[in-house]
């Protein structure tokens, strides 16, 4: 979240009211981390890869990972397929959260 707000900066963007984080307390944000509540209070996290296959989650990652991302968009200006990999991982985090909460996921 932290890059995104300073993206929001860079290129004079108005920063929504619901993202103006700064001044309160983690445990009072909006924000949910699953890595952390994953980590249940130790030091031991996992990517959300992994997070999701330990959950019988589909991976957000079939077609592209993270580190592809760059390359995809610098040298083959692919937005849409960059699009859909960060559609599929907000549906994965979805998806981790509604499992932690022990609902039903959707795919």
């Amino acid at each position: 979240m932290p890059l995104i707000l300073r993206k929001f900066v860079k290129y004079n963007l108005e920063i929504p009211r619901q993202l103006m984080l700064h001044d309160i307390k983690p445990w009072d944000s909006c924000l949910i981390d699953t890595n952390a509540i994953w980590k249940f209070g130790s030091w031991v996290g996992c990517t959300l890869d992994l997070l999701c296959a330990t959950l019988d989650i589909p991976s957000p990652k079939a077609d592209l990972k993270g580190y592809e991302v760059s390359e995809a968009y610098w040298n083959r200006k692919e937005l849409a397929r960059i699009q859909t990999y960060c559609e599929n991982d907000v549906k994965a985090t979805a998806n981790i959260v509604l499992k932690m909460a022990r609902q039903p996921i959707c795919y």
